[in-house]
């Protein structure tokens, strides 16, 4: 079954790209944005002019602004919301936005105290007041239980917080949210197959070049013939190369792409896991961040790795490896490879990969082979008879294939 989703991104601005969670670090900045250490190093420049340093750090253009200057129409009462950007909004919940209700969230009352408290322009609307009025409602504090919609909530005031959620919920569907439609209209077979424009740019930004081919993008609506857009939106190449291979399995299935048991039977791998899993030690240079050729480190010294132009100690980090990051890795025996990346960590996690600890498995391959080489000479007769500590040993070795850590055996 495939579908189409929403998701969060890493979306570069400069390149106007997604990137592979490889590519970003930690605060989800491109690994080939080196602001941050580019301005914190210019307080090390004593003898640049500050002239110099501050044409600089206007050039890199850091900023801690909050307020966005945009605004989000809210869709049931139609006023404008000012968007924020604030650090505590968790990123993975809902879509990562979230309505600032500093009257009823203690994250987000704390928020405006810390930023907009001494604005007298600015004040809190309440939308919710305690079920009895005696109860003490103190506008200098957070009221975060159930209670009575308030003026400022318009057509649900005067209801109660279940009763308003309920309402609510009904109102947004009517108007469409939360529906699950999908305005596609398929194009009917006998028009098939569409023809792809040949009078297209590929530069690599602002997403699909099909989207920039506007004759071919603006059609008739095969149902109602009226005015349509054909989707540029089409499957990676990366969705594609996973599984298109199995089609050869069962070719001639016309309700399927494939059959499951058929696939099963005939693929010999049962489980596929995308690259940038193992990553290599990479080399920069420690003033400009360029990445340096292995040629240009002094390794004499592994764990004080000095660039030799400079003499200065070089950066060292594991990354995903890139040509341009110079951090591939010699070819080896196959084997050896691959048994290197299995003993080194579970294959569901990210491998940095050290040339001289594959000698350690080549050597173990040696004496696999000298083993076998011995039974088939001397005509040995293997011992089914298991004991059971053995047997204990099997059991261990089928439970660590399970969880996939073959490092472990």
């Amino acid at each position: 079954m495939a579908y189409q989703n929403e998701a969060l991104v890493n979306w570069d601005p400069i390149d106007q790209t997604v990137l592979a969670n490889e590519q970003v670090d930690s605060e989800g900045r491109s690994w080939r944005s080196g602001a941050k250490d580019l301005l914190n190093d210019l307080d090390t420049l004593d003898k640049w002019p500050d002239r110099v340093k501050q044409m600089q750090r206007f050039w890199i253009g850091k900023s801690e602004g909050i307020n966005t200057g945009m605004f989000a129409t809210h869709p049931f009462t139609g006023l404008s919301i000012p968007l924020y950007i604030a650090s505590y909004v968790i990123s993975d919940y809902g879509t990562g936005a979230v309505m600032g209700v500093p009257a009823h969230d203690k994250r987000d009352w704390e928020f405006f105290k810390r930023n907009f408290h001494d604005n007298d322009n600015i004040n809190i609307k309440r939308a919710v007041r305690p079920v009895k009025k005696d109860d003490k409602d103190d506008d200098n504090k957070v009221f975060t239980s159930f209670g009575i919609l308030t003026e400022n909530c318009g057509q649900y005031a005067g209801l109660t917080s279940e009763e308003a959620m309920k309402k609510i919920v009904q109102d947004a569907y009517k108007s469409g949210y939360g529906r699950f439609s999908v305005q596609i209209v398929p194009v009917p077979e006998s028009e098939l197959p569409v023809l792809l424009p040949t009078n297209v740019s590929f530069t690599g930004r602002n997403g699909s070049p099909l989207k920039q081919a506007y004759d071919w993008i603006n059609c008739k609506c095969p149902k109602c013939q009226g005015p349509a857009q054909r989707d540029t939106d089409t499957m990676d190449t990366f969705v594609d190369s996973s599984w298109y291979f199995m089609r050869y399995t069962d070719p001639k299935n016309n309700s399927l792409p494939f059959d499951k048991e058929k696939a099963s039977e005939l693929i010999p791998v049962d489980m596929y896991i995308g690259g940038g899993m193992v990553h290599g030690k990479t080399f920069k240079d420690p003033i400009t961040k360029r990445f340096l050729k292995p040629e240009e480190v002094d390794l004499t010294n592994p764990n004080n790795p000095i660039q030799i132009s400079s003499g200065l100690t070089s950066l060292v980090s594991y990354e995903k490896m890139s040509k341009s990051k110079y951090n591939g890795v010699d070819p080896e025996v196959t084997d050896a490879t691959r048994l290197h990346i299995l003993s080194k960590a579970p294959v569901s996690e990210v491998l940095e990969w050290e040339e001289s600890s594959i000698v350690g498995i080549q050597r173990w391959i040696l004496r696999v082979k000298r083993l076998v080489e011995n039974v088939v000479e001397n005509n040995h007769h293997l011992n089914n008879n298991l004991s059971t500590n053995n047997s204990s040993y099997v059991q261990n070795f089928v439970g660590d294939l399970n969880l996939m850590s073959d490092n472990s055996i």
